[in-house]
């Protein structure tokens, strides 16, 4: 994919992660955002007038210039008109490899113009045969936690899209689907790093000892490298009830697990993780939290 907009798409994630709260949260922040109401959803997207919708189309061929100045005005004008331009610009998102550019400007204006409020507008896109927009679309309605996109979700839990099903799982986990976490977790534990950011955004919304003991009860039988991915998902469905449980897997011979129990125990206590612990010092933090 161009740098360019990689960097752009990395720049609008940043700030949409900030918003929805991506920060590794301490249990009782995870339970005032589960407590937290989302804002009323629209019932329909606000009007554009006939000129305006023609002038959103005509916008969208200014992202195919290599002239960063155009783009951004077309950046700045589209969201000016406001969501009103979302359903035209719907249009412009394709499947094909030669669209997959504008696909990239186009989500980068769609980061900033929608919003919780037009949750239930995205998931009526979502029925929709294009796949790039789906998997966009899932992508942020998997990070709002709203139990009424259960919905939205459950057709795609076994899709045959990778992508498309990850996001669905994360929307059901996210509102406390015990076998949804369970696919999660599978479809995660191989390739971490590049799901860390994500789930980090969406599970903490599912904190709570019910969805641990799904985790939990997985991990018993398994090997190592499945108890490491399952506290990998405990940082952000543990809760201080199941420490005791988390603590003692630091006894554990594979530094792998035990570097996860130890991220495990700090994500529940509000701090980060630490991706790149040493074994060495490993072993240190491991008797620290032992002690506790």
């Amino acid at each position: 994919m161009n740098s360019k907009f990689t960097l752009l798409r990395a720049l609008a994630l940043v700030a949409m992660a900030h918003l929805l709260g991506a920060q590794d949260p301490p249990a009782d922040a995870a339970k005032a955002k589960e407590k937290a109401e989302l804002p009323k959803e629209l019932s329909a997207w606000p009007m554009l007038t006939a000129p305006d919708r023609d002038r959103a189309l005509s916008l969208t061929g200014q992202f195919k210039k290599d002239d960063e100045a155009l783009r951004k005005a077309a950046r700045d004008e589209l969201l000016a008109m406001g969501a009103g331009a979302a359903p035209i610009l719907f249009q412009k998102v394709g499947d094909a490899e030669k669209e997959l550019a504008l696909n990239e400007e186009l989500f980068v204006v769609f980061d900033s113009m929608l919003a919780a409020e037009h949750r239930g507008l995205m998931a009526e896109q979502v029925k929709k045969k294009k796949i790039e927009l789906r998997k966009y679309l899932l992508r942020r309605l998997c990070l709002m936690a709203d139990p009424a996109s259960k919905t939205t979700f459950e057709p795609f839990r076994k899709d045959a899209d990778e992508t498309v099903k990850l996001y669905a799982n994360l929307g059901l986990a996210a509102i406390k689907d015990g076998d949804a976490l369970l696919v999660v977790l599978e479809m995660t534990r191989k390739a971490w790093a590049d799901h860390v950011d994500l789930v980090k955004q969406a599970l903490p919304s599912a904190r709570c000892s019910e969805c641990a003991k799904v985790v939990c009860a997985f991990m018993q039988p398994e090997n190592n490298e499945t108890k490491a991915a399952g506290l990998r998902i405990l940082r952000y469905v543990g809760t201080e009830a199941e420490q005791a449980t988390i603590k003692l897997m630091l006894t554990s011979e594979d530094h792998g697990v035990v570097k996860e129990a130890i991220n495990a125990l700090r994500v529940i206590h509000g701090m980060d993780p630490l991706e790149k612990l040493s074994a060495f010092d490993a072993i240190g933090m491991a008797k620290e939290w032992q002690s506790k």
